[in-house]
């Protein structure tokens, strides 16, 4: 019962305060979005890759990009997305070693942002104009990274 407490009050650490509820929202989402994408490319029947997605890079660091994309510590590279991926957004979603978490999804959610563009024309998921979800949950990560939380004021009585 003292674990599934300490997993509830890190879900919700801050819902007490002003906001808090509302970030603890958006680190759950994100975090199951970042721990979908890891467990889906673990389990994946069909031996899936990001490889493509590294060799079609045309922008920032493109040549370095398909370079990678075309070597064989693509499987490594492949293996550390994926842990960290469902790693991350299990932390995410359990408030536990939140900033780091959110860091990785900034730079794994960047990195999926510099190999497919929205704007060099179709990017597959429809066409969006410089902002894709990829955007949207990188500035939801920032928020959650700087997310100051309120010190709780202890209630002194003054006797008297």
């Amino acid at each position: 019962m003292k674990k599934l407490r300490d997993i509830y009050n890190g879900v919700f650490s801050c819902a007490e305060r002003r906001g808090g509820l509302v970030m603890a929202a958006m680190r759950f989402v994100v975090g199951w979005h970042l721990a979908y994408l890891g467990v889906w490319a673990l389990t994946s029947t069909w031996d899936y890759s990001w490889a493509g997605c590294f060799r079609c890079a045309h922008w920032i660091f493109g040549g370095a990009l398909r370079a990678l994309g075309g070597s064989a510590a693509m499987v490594a590279v492949d293996h550390c997305i994926a842990w960290g991926l469902l790693v991350a957004g299990v932390l995410l979603m359990l408030g536990r070693l939140v900033r780091p978490a959110a860091v990785f999804g900034i730079v794994y959610l960047l990195l999926m942002y510099i190999l497919n563009p929205p704007h060099f024309g179709h990017t597959g998921e429809s066409h969006f104009m410089f902002v894709d979800r990829n955007v949207v949950e990188v500035a939801m990560l920032f928020a959650v990274v700087f997310w100051k939380k309120e010190e709780k004021k202890e209630e002194r009585k003054v006797e008297g």
